[in-house]
């Protein structure tokens, strides 16, 4: 057994020389996807739809002020209340999103 010590960095640029070398041997192909890409996580989706409605609640029920208790039965009951047909349908488009992400050479979808 071989113990080598290095530095994160050189472990890091090691990791990725090797990683891309395995993947030429086998035919894969590399793609750059946008960092922190909300298209490509199923949860910031539904979190955008329970925001969006939250927003749309305190407007409608004009809640100026309301406790950490009350806002947070409010987030849960909200996150609650989206239907899973919903949810399904977000998991489901991820391969369409993933195509259009290829397709623009790794750029976000949206700005």
């Amino acid at each position: 057994m071989f113990v080598v010590f290095t530095s994160t960095v050189e472990f890091r640029i090691s990791a990725v020389y090797i990683g891309r070398a395995a993947m030429s041997r086998v035919g894969c192909q590399l793609f750059k996807i946008p960092a922190r890409s909300p298209e490509l996580n199923s949860c910031e989706n539904v979190f955008n739809i329970a925001a969006s409605k939250l927003r749309k609640d305190a407007l409608e029920r004009t809640i100026t002020r309301e406790s950490y208790e009350q806002f947070c039965n409010r987030v849960r009951q909200t996150t609650e209340a989206v239907p899973v047909q919903t949810i399904d349908i977000i998991i489901e488009s991820m391969n369409g999103r993933l195509r259009q992400i290829i397709d623009k050479n790794g750029e976000r979808l949206k700005c």
